[in-house]
């Protein structure tokens, strides 16, 4: 999970123009004027720069995804940076399109991917969220999980390099996503639930308790509904953001 965070910050400043270094679990970003306007809140150390006539000096930040770690600030997935970035993302670049920059003088095959950032809400008790980045190869239908790691290394551009061309997909859109649906499905047969058992014991519980002490009937459902609408176990996957990116096959996996 960490590394699914930490290659979805590092893709969105990279992709805002920030300068970005990142090794053993730490990143640190200095971040462009707009960027810091949009994330940070200095409206008023930007406005007074303006007014004196001063470029002013955006903020270098670093995080860390290591506890062990002392130097950084850090990272979770409900930090609220994350947060905005995610706000970012889907109000301003919900659907990417790119093609791998590749130089090459060599006629070179890009095969279509299907990324989708999904982040996944677990709610009962407690709340727990984590993202998911998932990639699915248009072409021959190979799933990949951590897709934004594995993107890692790949630099992209809104055009097409020289000499390289793209073949048609043979999955549809429409087919693929439901593919990746799937695919999140299974993930989550595959996770552990205690966590909704505990909420469920609980709630239980707590209609028995009101049950027993409550008469009126209408302040009794009502009290039962605003528990069940507190501690019902649910699961929450939200679209994050997503893209159409056209890929040396050999550089995946």
């Amino acid at each position: 999970m960490s590394n699914n965070l930490q290659s979805l910050l590092k893709r969105y400043f990279l992709l805002q123009d920030c300068r970005v270094h990142h090794e053993n679990n730490k990143i640190t970003i200095q971040l462009t004027r707009k960027v810091d306007q949009q994330l940070y809140n200095r409206t008023f150390y930007w406005e007074y720069m303006d007014a004196i006539g001063n470029e002013g000096q955006a903020n270098t930040l670093t995080y860390q995804f290591d506890n062990l770690l002392q130097d950084g600030e850090r990272m979770y997935e409900d930090h609220p940076i994350i947060r905005k970035i995610m706000n970012h993302f889907q109000s301003s670049n919900p659907f990417y399109y790119g093609f791998e920059k590749v130089n090459t003088t060599k006629r070179t095959l890009l095969h279509p991917y299907l990324l989708l950032n999904i982040k996944i809400r677990y709610v009962g008790i407690t709340t727990k969220e984590e993202i998911i980045s998932v990639g699915l190869n248009l072409i021959n239908g190979k799933i990949m999980n951590n897709m934004m790691e594995l993107l890692d290394n790949i630099s992209f551009h809104p055009t097409i390099s020289p000499y390289c061309y793209m073949i048609s997909p043979i999955i549809y859109l429409e087919s693929g996503i439901k593919r990746i649906e799937k695919f999140c499905y299974h993930y989550l047969e595959q996770q552990t639930y205690d966590w909704a058992i505990s909420a469920n014991h609980t709630m239980r519980a707590e209609m028995n308790l009101v049950n027993k002490i409550i008469q009126d009937k209408r302040l009794r459902r009502k009290q039962q509904e605003n528990i069940q609408a507190r501690l019902q176990p649910t699961i929450i996957c939200e679209l994050i953001n997503g893209g159409m990116l056209h890929i040396r096959p050999d550089m995946l996996p």
